[in-house]
């Protein structure tokens, strides 16, 4: 039987390449969803920021006996700084938003995000599918209280 000349036959360099591309493919996958995982977690802290600015700034207006905060506006106004791809001019309605950017709608007085990864996000709703959205409304009827609520009901995992 000959000897190979140059070590290792084809065939194991080969099969070789194939478990290695499967390995890097494994991986990519798993480092794409923990990607995706840390943006939702970014996306859920800055709402849950927003909200504790919120409730922190109506407990001041009660203390202050001052008016309650009013609905709809900004929402970014409750954070000290801005989230990281806040655009400060909201772009036209139907021009593209750079995937991973935070924008102001004044016409729906909304805050939208527009996520740069979708495979594990679900969007409950038709209407708008670029980006997520947020409004400051009241709660409910009877209560007075706003609250940041979502507009695009999404599942994110």
């Amino acid at each position: 039987m000959r000897k190979s000349r140059f070590g290792i036959p084809l065939l194991e360099h080969f099969v070789a390449a194939v478990i290695f591309g499967g390995v890097v493919w494994a991986v990519s996958f798993y480092i794409d969803r923990l990607l995706e995982e840390a943006e939702a977690t970014v996306v859920r802290a800055t709402v849950m920021n927003i909200r504790s600015g919120l409730r922190n700034e109506q407990a001041l207006r009660i203390l202050r006996g001052a008016a309650p905060v009013p609905r709809g506006g900004n929402p970014v106004r409750f954070l000290q700084i801005a989230p990281a791809g806040y655009l400060p001019e909201a772009p036209l309605p139907g021009v593209s938003v750079p995937p991973g950017s935070w924008y102001y709608r004044e016409a729906t007085q909304t805050l939208h995000y527009a996520p740069k990864r979708r495979a594990y996000l679900r969007l409950q709703s038709q209407t708008d599918t670029e980006s997520l959205a947020w409004r400051i409304s009241e709660r409910s009827e009877a209560s007075k209280e706003v609250d940041i609520l979502t507009v695009t009901p999404f599942e994110w995992f």
